[in-house]
């Protein structure tokens, strides 16, 4: 060996042992190693999200300080707890305070691998005891290696770097710094030659696919109020809507401009509906979602406190966190977070339908004369929306100083698929939506046409809900006298493989074809207009109509004017980018998806229970089937509480019958009777590893007080009683 080989070596040797040697860091620096990977593992995933996504504290109703308080405990308190318990461990050893350090390296830097590795296999057994092993390599280098422990500390700003990107490098930014409203925001609004009363109604993922028969016609059985409103007003049949997500059609809904993913707010839209007429209207508004309406102009937004904000943020964000972080196996177990904009965690109020089951629920103000109450349960989100809304139905009428302009977004037909078409609701036990996987249907035929059920079912619903705010107009007088004007934000589909919201080619009649009706004044006759209109017509049709002279430059145009567009256009809102389809493309394909959908669920009410594949025996005495023992399969019935007390008034019936089972294989034909008679029929499936069953009963067919519960599988007259209630 050379002099300078033996030179290099020994240096080498000298560096490993002063490495070795290296004095353990003091604890506000280990604690500083703990809190850079912590924004790494857990910090800069979910706040990288939420960066893209700042609507969703809008859609909240967050404030500036809940957004701070957030941003700020999670970014610095958990490292500070860990480092705190570190040096409780030194204070009692010194050993002890290192291995507990070593633990917390270990866990933090196996989530951190987690997210490179987890696509390595779909079990997650695999990939998280491969993430937990290199985590612990990680940690005896971090112990062995003082250089690693110096790249740490200059990791250390990682903290500070991720909470400014999310505060002062991304759209959140609008949220917790607010730009002064645009003066038009506040302003007294145009001068309308004609002071016409403005209604606008905004229903939410409503297809007209889901309300016409296969001849093009309105199916009056199923829906008649919106037959009522076709008979006085003109129907857009070709209208589409400009975006597949609320938080970005609603704005183009009440601007006129073609969407953009920019926060929904008075500041980033200052030109709207509400600012066109300003103050020379009296302004109503019920938006859950969106805050196109400035406060000057509509008031402060009523919300909840500032703690139960944070905690209900804080309860979802954990949810939202682990779909991020997990593998796939894992978090397809969590609750969905792509399918409303809160309430994860309680699966959209489901434990709070289930403790006012048995209590009477209040009648809402605005039902209609004459017919049964709406009585909309529970204090979850979907129900605080509705009530919302028809608290503002409740105010439509005629006079005072200033004519009215109401703007209501029901957030209905929308999922969660939970009311029946009287208001109301079922629990929803296990997944809320079998058979749809992130927002992607899968192929099994009977969870599909369930889904159909289900949602037609809220379909009727909304149309209950427009049938009240029809009768509150005639009631009052404001229905010969107002401009009328109904939409939906987008519509939504249900099919085999196919995309349930995200626009494409395929999907795209069902997706973005949806409702347009303008009643305009006095008008008593009603008419299907051919044009292919969009969303982005109703504020240029609402200033044509009432005279309004502004200089505002819309993307849309008045209805009653030529459309000519050579493509109708959608924005996919998870590529941002838009879908076009030619006119002529777009009626073809929605027209053969008429004839589809008449085959599986033809006009009328009684396709409504046409479900599964035992049809022949629904309706019947469960005395037709022979009793075989049950053998080794089973099954469980979920909340069997529900059907020992059901009371119509309460808001709640258990009509949504599910549950798990055993021994019973995936596609066996499955019953369920109610009191001794049948009345739905299923099929077994398999639902994220779990075996389980679920059918949908009429409301009618559980009477007040103890119903008995019996889940059978069949095999033509032989049957099995795999559960019962008492």
């Amino acid at each position: 060996m050379s002099s300078g080989e033996a030179t290099m070596v020994q240096a080498g040797e000298r560096s490993e042992a002063a490495a070795k040697d290296a004095p353990w860091p003091p604890l506000w620096l280990a604690g500083l190693h703990l809190g850079a990977l912590w924004a790494l593992a857990f910090v800069q995933p979910l706040f990288g999200l939420l960066g893209q996504n700042a609507a969703f504290f809008v859609a909240r109703d967050n404030t500036p300080g809940d957004v701070l308080i957030f941003a700020l405990v999670f970014a610095i308190v958990p490292p500070l707890i860990a480092t705190a318990l570190v040096g409780v461990a030194r204070l009692v050893d010194a050993r002890l305070g290192k291995l507990v350090q070593l633990g917390f390296v270990t866990l933090l830097a196996a989530v951190l691998i987690l997210q490179v590795i987890k696509g390595l296999s779909p079990r997650a057994l695999v990939v998280g005891t491969l993430a937990l092993a290199l985590g612990a390599v990680v940690a005896a280098a971090y112990a062995r290696f003082a250089g690693l422990r110096t790249v740490l500390s200059v990791l250390g700003v990682a903290p500070v770097v991720v909470i400014a990107l999310l505060l002062f490098f991304s759209p959140v930014n609008e949220v917790v710094f607010p730009s002064a409203e645009a003066s038009s925001a506040a302003g007294s609004g145009a001068a309308a030659s004609k002071p016409t009363p403005v209604v606008v109604l905004i229903y939410d993922e409503l297809p007209t696919l889901s309300l016409m028969t296969k001849d093009k016609r309105l199916d009056a059985q199923r829906y008649p109020n919106f037959a009522r409103l076709a008979k006085s007003s003109t129907w857009y049949q070709n209208a589409t809507s400009v975006s597949d997500g609320t938080y970005v059609a609603v704005p183009a809904v009440l601007t006129g401009l073609r969407p953009h993913a920019e926060l929904p707010t008075s500041h980033t839209y200052p030109n709207n509906l509400f600012t066109l007429l300003g103050k020379t209207y009296a302004q109503h508004d019920q938006e859950p979602i969106t805050h196109v309406c400035s406060q000057e102009l509509c008031g402060v937004r009523a919300r909840a406190t500032q703690s139960a904000r944070l905690s209900s943020l804080a309860s979802d964000l954990s949810i939202v966190e682990r779909r991020v972080l997990l593998p796939k196996g894992m978090a397809d177990k969590l609750p969905p977070i792509d399918r409303d904009w809160e309430d994860f965690n309680a699966d959209a109020g489901n434990d709070d339908l289930a403790s006012v089951a048995g209590k009477t629920a209040p009648t809402d103000a605005g039902a209609s004369r004459g017919k049964s109450p709406i009585r909309v349960a529970g204090n979850d989100l979907p129900a605080k929306r509705v009530r919302a809304g028809r608290a503002v139905v409740a105010t439509m009428k005629p006079g005072g100083a200033k004519p009215g302009l109401w703007m209501v977004h029901y957030v209905i037909p929308h999922v969660p698929w939970r009311f029946l078409d009287d208001g109301s609701q079922y629990v929803v036990d296990g997944p809320t939506m079998p058979g749809l996987n992130d927002q992607t249907w899968g192929s099994n035929h009977f969870l599909l046409q369930q889904a159909y059920q289900r949602h037609m079912l809220m379909m009727r619903f909304a149309d209950r809900l427009l049938g009240d705010e029809i009768d509150q107009m005639k009631r009052t007088g404001l229905w010969d006298k107002a401009l009328v004007i109904l939409v939906s934000d987008h519509g939504g589909a249900i099919g085999a493989t196919e995309s349930r919201r995200p626009a494409t080619k395929e999907n795209f009649p069902k997706v973005a074809g949806i409702p347009f009706f303008v009643k305009l004044p006095g008008q008593d006759k009603g008419a299907v207009d051919p044009k292919f209109v969009t969303t982005m017509d109703v504020v240029p049709t609402v200033a044509k109509q009432l005279g309004v002279n502004t200089k505002w430059k819309f993307d849309g145009k008045p209805v009653d004017e030529p459309h000519t567009d050579a493509l109708l256009k959608q924005r996919n809102g998870r590529t941002a980018k838009l879908v076009g389809v030619k006119p002529q493309d777009f009626v073809h394909r929605r027209d053969a998806i008429l004839a589809q959908q008449d085959k599986a669920f033809p006009a009328g009410l009684a396709a409504l229970w046409a479900v599964g594949p035992r049809r022949d025996l629904v309706g019947k005495p469960l005395s037709v089937l022979d009793r075989q023992p049950a053998g080794a399969q089973s099954a469980t019935i979920a909340n069997p509480a529900l059907y020992r007390k059901v009371r119509p008034t309460s808001g709640v019936i258990p009509s949504y019958i599910t549950g798990t089972t055993t021994g019973v294989a995936p596609g066996s034909d499955l019953v369920v009777a109610i009191n001794r008679r049948i009345r739905a029929s299923g099929k077994a499936y398999v639902e994220h590893g779990d075996r389980r069953y679920s059918f949908v009963v009429p409301a009618k067919t559980l009477r007040r007080g103890r119903n008995r519960i019996e889940v059978l599988s069949v095999r033509g007259t032989s049957a099995r009683i795999l559960a019962r209630t008492g």
